[in-house]
């Protein structure tokens, strides 16, 4: 398996098949910073690796649950929005027909 570079991590580190032995340092710094966990430029990749075991993969679970419950309201949020300007493209008259 060719390495997991810094465009495709976020694709990839929440799979169960996730082994982060074989993404780059980089990749490894850019996915546990994006969770506000300091690393240290120089830090080894072992390091990177254990700090991710550690901090990152118990909590996968979770992480999916959020991104699912946090999709679910932006989609929510676009049904709404949708439903309002097809309210407002109505216009009142027609909604409302008077008879004369």
């Amino acid at each position: 398996m060719p390495q997991i570079g810094t465009k495709d991590i976020f694709k990839e580190y929440l799979k169960d098949s996730f082994d982060p032995t074989k993404a780059t340092v980089a990749a490894l710094h850019k996915v546990l910073n994006s969770w506000l966990i300091d690393t240290e430029d120089d830090a080894s990749k072992a390091s990177l690796v254990d700090l991710f075991n550690q901090e990152i993969a118990p909590h996968k679970a979770d992480i999916l649950k959020m991104e699912a419950e946090n999709k679910e309201r932006e989609a929510q949020k676009e049904r709404e929005e949708k439903a309002k300007k097809d309210e407002e493209g109505a216009g009142p008259s027609s909604r409302t027909r008077s008879k004369k």
